[in-house]
């Protein structure tokens, strides 16, 4: 579900866009393209134009096929250099209730014309509501390295912009750049001040849930990629890689494609499923029949099963898993070898991305103790760095463990401290963001508990994993009838999600005991009263 702000902001510009797209200025100025360092989930600036008279900001608006939107009239910019609002220069005649409807490609470009900028306001932002497009430059970025990314996409016409995130981020909620695709085409140079560790995306990808990444070292040079048609189940192709840190990678990825005989493992994987023999004929049989079984419950809690015991695989197919498990194996001591053979950033890249997937405590030991023999002191102020001893201290999250303690603002910005909140109280943390619908109905489901049990034994702290503004949350929290303390952890400030190890989930809910030991991991509404009824009956 999109706000109603991000509804409403995007129909005033998808107006505005049906109005100014063919309108012409009369004086021709100074054009440039521009890609900011962030952008939104429905809008991305990408060219400038400078007019005596007015300033021309162009760019797309983004949404699924057929959504419409509705128009409010707060967009403006912002100097940054001397915080003056420029205003919109068309007059708009009754804008309320006008509606416009994405196209099928889920893209509609707009032109909107302000104000002309004051001299020294050689940036600014594109401000929406709550929402703005920040550090929009109209000068040249100076940075130590210059990193320039292009490539061609292959039948691929609905995807019509890329994201590029830091390694780690989140789209939902943590900053991105948006880069557009122009007649199957796409370029973009960025600029950091280290050597940074970046995903490429396509943007359709993420909308359908499933997608493949580039990954991408800001060491300079270029790096040019190949983007294959959308279903094909191929992953991007990088053709062509200049700088140190991209050229190691790609000779990595060859060299261990060949190494692991990638091809053959594939081939035959392939063959199992086109000739129906990895899984055993009942498990299929069950597969094909929740599609018009009148009580598919009892089905899917029999596919269940048998995935968790292994008895959906033939003997085919447990060999082939059996075989796989082996590989996967020797490619994690692979990984640990190359570390204390070739330690740098791409090594220490292939060792975060090893240990955010890992489940196996002796790996996980293994790679602990390379990252903190060579990477925390050779890297000891890079991102990853902080990523890691975020992950790391995850890993005491579980039963017995100690919750993490973080300091956040509630909705009027006033910050609280966790372990004040919950100091000698049997507390539920409950993790959770507007966005996601199961975190909000077990949320609900906890507020009979809380009125039955609150005061000085017991609380519930809520912490909301929102991006950009709290409108989306306050309306959850309004809605749904949240009664208890809730923070806000927006755009991963304070990387609580990572600390608590649900960087990608929308959120987690952990019983804590009075002494702050953790006593569940998302436990049920019933599980925790029990629990209560236990310990504080005896209280």
């Amino acid at each position: 579900m999109i706000p109603k702000h991000i509804v409403q902001a995007a129909l005033l510009l998808c107006f505005l866009a049906a109005t100014l797209l063919f309108s012409s200025c009369p004086h021709k100025g100074k054009t440039i393209d521009v890609t900011p360092g962030n952008s939104l989930e429905w809008l991305s600036v990408y060219q400038i134009t400078q007019e005596d008279s007015a300033t021309i900001v162009s760019g797309n608006l983004y949404g699924r096929k057929g959504n419409k939107v509705t128009i409010p009239s707060d967009v403006y910019l912002r100097g940054g250099g001397s915080g003056t609002e420029y205003q919109l220069l068309q007059n708009l005649e009754s804008p309320a209730g006008k509606t416009v409807t994405i196209p099928e490609n889920m893209t509609l470009p707009f032109t909107l014309v302000f104000e002309p900028l004051q001299e020294n306001d050689t940036s600014f932002d594109l401000v929406c509501g709550k929402e703005s497009v920040r550090g929009i430059n109209l000068s040249p970025e100076k940075s130590k390295y210059t990193t320039t990314i292009s490539g061609t996409l292959i039948d691929r016409p609905n995807t019509t912009r890329l994201l590029l995130k830091t390694v780690g981020g989140d789209v939902r909620v943590a900053p991105y750049i948006s880069i557009p695709v122009k007649e199957g085409e796409f370029s973009y140079q960025l600029h950091t001040d280290e050597a940074l560790v970046y995903d490429l995306i396509c943007w359709d990808e993420i909308i359908n849930r499933a997608y493949y990444n580039t990954v991408i070292f800001s060491d300079g040079g270029r790096i040019e990629i190949k983007i294959l048609p959308f279903g094909d189940d191929t992953p991007p192709e990088v053709t062509k890689a200049t700088s140190a840190m991209n050229k190691e990678y790609q000779n990595y990825c060859t060299d261990l494609a060949t190494r692991f005989h990638k091809d053959e493992y594939l081939a035959e994987e392939d063959s199992l499923y086109s000739n129906k023999l990895f899984y055993t004929k009942e498990y299929m049989a069950l597969l094909d029949s929740i599609k018009t079984a009148e009580h598919p419950q009892e089905i899917k809690q029999r596919i269940y099963a048998m995935m968790q015991s292994g008895e959906n695989l033939s003997d085919a197919g447990k060999a082939f898993v059996a075989k796989t498990d082996s590989i996967s194996k020797e490619l994690r001591r692979y990984i640990v070898e190359y570390n204390r053979e070739k330690p740098g950033m791409v090594g220490y890249y292939l060792l975060y991305d090893r240990y955010s997937q890992e489940e196996d405590s002796t790996f996980k030991a293994m790679y602990r103790e390379v990252f903190q023999s060579l990477y925390e002191k050779q890297y000891p102020d890079h991102p990853l760095t902080a990523q890691m001893f975020n992950m790391i201290a995850a890993d005491n999250i579980k039963p017995g463990g100690r919750f993490i303690d973080f300091t956040a603002p509630d909705l009027e910005g006033k910050n609280h401290t966790l372990s004040e909140e919950i100091s000698g109280k049997i507390a539920v943390i409950d993790l959770w963001a507007s966005w996601c619908g199961p975190c909000r109905k077990q949320s609900v489901e906890l507020i009979p508990i809380y009125n039955k049990y609150k005061g000085e034994h017991f609380t519930i702290v809520g912490v909301a994993r929102e991006h950009e503004n709290t409108l989306a949350m306050s309306a959850a929290i309004q809605k749904d009838g949240y009664p208890w303390l809730n923070l806000v952890e927006l755009n991963d400030a304070n990387r609580i999600w990572q600390k608590y190890g649900v960087n990608y989930a929308g959120g987690r809910i952990l019983l804590v005991a009075a002494d702050g030991r953790i006593v569940a991991m998302d436990p049920s509404a019933e599980q925790i009263q029990q629990y209560l009824e236990e310990k504080i009956g005896l209280i």
